[in-house]
């Protein structure tokens, strides 16, 4: 008997190409449910690293080629590093992500997509892995012989190593292809594996000279040690970071594909894909570490992006004060929809994907769309807030806001331009050739599709960084002109279309029933999709037109707030695009009602959001039992009602004279007002969801599962960046005692903010990363607010002997020349204060939380978790209060507002009934006799 007998055209040819791509093993696709979570999230992961790394390495390898004094030996080995790294994120990370999702989505990866991910991975791998044993030997050569290094290792030299390396890799990769045979994959294999050796070898010598030079440079402190020798030394340090890293990074794949070669046999393929995902991470490492050690290739990033922005237009800073309310306005209302475009299209994205049934065609297109619209209101839409935000405050946006804003906005806005393209493109096939349309149109050739236009668009808005940037910026403008065209022309020929055969279907209804229902919905689905592309076209049309003819013609624009009206309008697209798809497409509109349902309705289902904080590992609330803490629940319901209004009002205060007044902005004072945002979502969002939570639980019985989505988000976003922040003063205080003289340099405002949106973005993501029904993500979450606890303890065990000393010190000498110093411990002491509160109200939580959803320990009462939540939520209205208590000038700003608008509300009412003889207030002379009053 056939064993493909009964199986369809699509399955019989995914068993045969399974078993026949060429030297590809079998990824056993009947097991792909096992690794469905494991697929979808590292390609969320590496969808994430894939343009960082472009971005980054081609900068390094930008700059390395530019700058003529970087065009040394060990500089150009970098450049061939960064050049393979690029790749990776280039070509390697995309055909990764599109191979997991397809195999999620078909359970089945066309052999073409194998092919090319398999001879990229292994050509880009093995040239980073011959690449740094080439770094290491020059090293190692360097150190060895130094008086001869010049004459051995020159730059024609290294240039010609870099060229034999990837010449060597590819002629070995396609050699596997041509042979067919697998025992050159594992000559392959033990190449790299002979190389890593070696770099470890070679790095555990370089480790001794290293050693030896120094006890040699320490006996002979007298003398001025050999300069070319000292430089060589650290540059091997640096190099060194690179290997280990490396190293750490890569060594897992390599064991794993060893074990294979050998025979071994894995139980799933996850490992697979985690250790993939991992040396696929040291691609952005890589340039990160570069900028970090390598002196040079720092200084020439930094002058090249402090000059010009690369190819940025000049964004006419001096002229700001004429856009301000503009910027204001717009950046309010992206910051406003922003939330709304990522939830509501990744409800859509997260419907198509969930329901088999939904993953016809058209349908994939929408959910392109919808992803593309998704990053827009993850990247697109809070850069652009923060572009406008930094221009009204600072006059200046830094090149790396810049870069993010404009890079994901060509990106995000050329792949939303092709795939409308697309869609109009299959609406027509379908009303055309109807009847052939299955046969043209399939799953694989739209996902293909796909993917070229996301490379596409990647590839043409990376080249802006070589010097082109009008050439490639005119190709990819005229690209979304012809594309806008094209749909336009085709939605009215579909309309058209649509008008000829109405009536035909009309009078064909009775007799041939079934293909005229059939052809009716693709009708009405071209109906619908023409609603797309009509608003589409309505709301892009004009930040495409502002673009081209300021950029392209070279237009003289009066203003630059056509730019901001237009970008905001074009920006609000991803918000609209969703709710058109509900409210046109009725098999997602049913989908999405049946999903939210679920959430308020079905108990069952409860289990498909991570569980509420106060949950065991089943997701199971135990609502039988909740009688028993029916008087808890209602006393902590009441306490947080009273106490959310008071946190909001008393953070906002903080946060808004922080940011009002310019003499606030220190790094201490931007890192409160950070804790103070946490603090106002907490009580906006989390202790409103919680007396919700509390008082469904003791009416009904029972908490409708949104509302346990929302509490549980909002505590783990919201409370571990509370611990992070915490944990960040704790360092900053302590770096200002340790090196008071160089704090300025170390410690700025923008690298504060820096970390301050990293905090936001780590949290956000690794509680987003719950929803893939793995506890090792929480479980990393609360391991993170534990270590942040722990530093931030430490650090101030380590502040209180500081400040014990120098106040010794203080009480000897001078005052007036320890002034800077005693500001700096008094700080400390605030900042200590505030961390003492925090940690007193917030361990019981976390005490509590770990013990029962990482250590499985059993509680006796969930009255522990109320009463632990509610002290934690009291935090939120405590800090305000210590902040105004033990920080002296952010209590005098909030006290001379308050003062100054009661004497402003005297003094209108002094003119109103026009008393005589009241004398005009003068706002300097009051707050000054105030300050005197309240000092005595």
């Amino acid at each position: 008997m056939n064993p493909t007998a009964g199986l369809s055209l699509e399955e019989r040819n995914s068993s045969i190409s399974s078993d026949q791509c060429f030297v590809l093993p079998d990824p056993s696709f009947n097991t792909v449910m096992d690794r469905h979570t494991t697929n979808l999230v590292t390609a969320i992961i590496n969808g994430l690293c894939s343009p960082f790394a472009v971005v980054a390495n081609f900068l390094v390898v930008f700059v390395i080629a530019r700058n003529g004094g970087l065009h040394s030996p060990s500089n150009l080995l970098l450049a061939s590093l960064a050049s393979s790294d690029f790749l990776v994120g280039l070509l390697v990370q995309p055909c990764y992500i599109v191979f997991r999702l397809q195999e999620n989505i078909l359970h089945f990866v066309p052999c073409l997509f194998r092919v090319i991910y398999s001879e990229s991975f292994w050509v880009c791998y093995g040239v980073s892995f011959l690449t740094l044993s080439a770094i290491s030997f020059e090293r190692y050569i360097a150190l060895r012989l130094h008086l001869r290094y010049k004459e051995l290792v020159t730059t024609q030299r290294v240039l010609k190593l870099v060229v034999s390396l990837w010449v060597l890799e590819i002629t070995l990769t396609s050699l596997e292809w041509i042979w067919k045979s697998g025992h050159l994959r594992k000559i392959h294999a033990f190449l790299l594996l002979i190389c890593l050796l070696a770099t470890f070898g070679t790095h555990i010598k370089i480790f001794w000279i290293l050693r030896r030079h120094q006890r040699q440079i320490n006996s002979f402190s007298h003398m001025p040690p050999k300069r070319n020798l000292q430089r060589q030394t650290r540059l091997a340090v640096n190099v060194s970071y690179i290997v280990v890293i490396y190293i750490t990074c890569n060594i897992p794949v390599l064991l794993i594909m060893a074990y294979l070669f050998a025979g071994g046999h894995l139980d799933n393929f996850n490992i697979c894909s985690w250790t993939e995902t991992i040396a696929f991470f040291n691609s952005s490492i890589n340039p990160v570490i570069c900028c970090w050690r390598n002196r040079g290739i720092r200084k020439a990033v930094s002058a090249k992006i402090s000059e010009e922005c690369f190819f940025l237009v000049d964004p006419e800073f001096h002229n700001v004060q004429y856009r301000y309310s503009t910027n204001f306005a717009t950046s309010i209302i992206s910051g406003i929809f922003s939330p709304v475009a990522v939830t509501a299209n990744f409800v859509v994205l997260y419907v198509i994907f969930r329901a088999a049934w939904l993953r016809d065609p058209s349908n994939l297109l929408l959910a392109c769309l919808a992803a593309c619209d998704m990053l827009i209101g993850v990247i697109v839409q809070p850069s652009y807030v923060s572009f406008r935000l930094s221009e009204n405050r600072d006059h200046f946006v830094p090149c790396f806001v810049r870069i993010i804003y404009s890079t994901s906005f060509f990106i995000c806005y050329g792949v939303s331009f092709l795939t409308l393209n697309s869609i109009s493109c299959e609406r027509y096939i379908a009303l055309t050739i109807h009847l052939r349309y299955k046969a043209i149109v399939t799953k694989r050739r739209l996902l293909l599709v796909a993917a070229v236009i996301w490379v596409l668009n990647a590839s043409l808005t990376c080249l802006q960084f070589a010097g082109i940037n009008d050439i490639v910026r005119t190709i990819h403008l005229t690209i979304w002109f012809v594309c806008l065209f094209t749909s336009g022309l085709l939605q009215f020929k579909i309309v058209g279309i649509v008008r000829k055969h109405h009536d035909q279907i009309r009078r064909q209804e009775h007799q041939f029933n079934l293909n005229a229902n059939s052809y009716r919905r693709q009708l009405k689905l071209a109906t619908s999709i023409a609603y797309i592309v009509g608003i589409y076209i309505f709301l892009n049309l004009p930040v495409l037109v502002v673009t081209t003819y300021h950029q392209i013609v070279r237009g003289n624009l009066s203003t630059l707030n056509y730019y901001s009206w237009a970008e905001t309008v074009a920006l609000l697209n991803s918000s609209l695009n969703p709710f058109i798809c509900c409210w046109r497409s009725r098999n997602i509109r049913k989908a999405i009602f049946k999903l939210v349902a679920t959430w308020i309705t079905s108990e069952q289902n409860l289990t498909t959001v991570p569980p509420s904080i106060g949950s065991t590992k089943d997701s199971d609330p135990k609502f039988d039992e909740f009688y028993h803490r029916r008087t808890t629940n209602l006393v902590t319901a009441a306490m947080n009602a009273i106490l959310s209004p008071f946190a909001v009002a008393a953070n906002f205060l903080m946060v808004f004279i922080i940011c009002k007044t310019s003499s606030l902005h220190s790094p201490s004072n931007l890192l409160l007002a950070c804790l103070s945002i946490s603090d106002i979502f907490v009580g906006l969002v989390l202790q409103p969801s919680y007396v919700a939570y509390r008082l469904l639980e003791n009416q009904h019985g029972f908490v409708p599962c949104s509302v346990r989505m929302l509490y549980s988000t909002g505590f783990y976003v919201y409370y571990g960046v509370s611990f992070m922040t915490l944990c960040t003063i704790g360092c900053e205080r302590l770096l200002a005692l340790l090196y008071h003289l160089r704090y300025p340099q170390i410690v700025s405002q923008d690298r504060v903010m820096k970390v301050v949106s990293l905090l936001w973005f780590v949290n956000i993501s690794l509680t987003f990363l719950q929803w893939a029904h793995n506890y090792t993500f929480r479980t990393i979450h609360l391991g993170l607010w534990v270590a942040s606890l722990l530093i931030a303890v430490a650090t101030q065990c380590r502040i209180i002997p500081i400040i014990r000393h120098h106040q010794r010190q203080i009480r000897n000498l001078n005052q007036t020349h320890w002034r800077g110093r005693q500001m700096q411990i008094k700080l400390a002491i605030n900042i200590a204060s505030i961390l003492a509160v925090y940690f007193v109200l917030n361990l019981p939580v976390l005490v509590i939380t770990i013990s029962h959803q990482v250590a499985s320990k059993q509680i006796t009462s969930y009255n522990l978790y109320s009463w632990a939540e509610t002290v934690a939520f009291i935090n939120s209205s405590v800090n305000p209060l210590v902040c105004l208590w033990r920080v002296k000038s952010i209590r005098n700003e909030i006290t001379g507002l308050r003062i100054w608008k009661r004497l402003q509300l005297a003094r209108h009412r002094f003119k109103k009934d026009k008393t005589p003889g009241v004398i005009p207030l003068d706002k300097n002379l009051v707050l000054v006799r105030f300050r005197q009053i309240t000092a005595l």
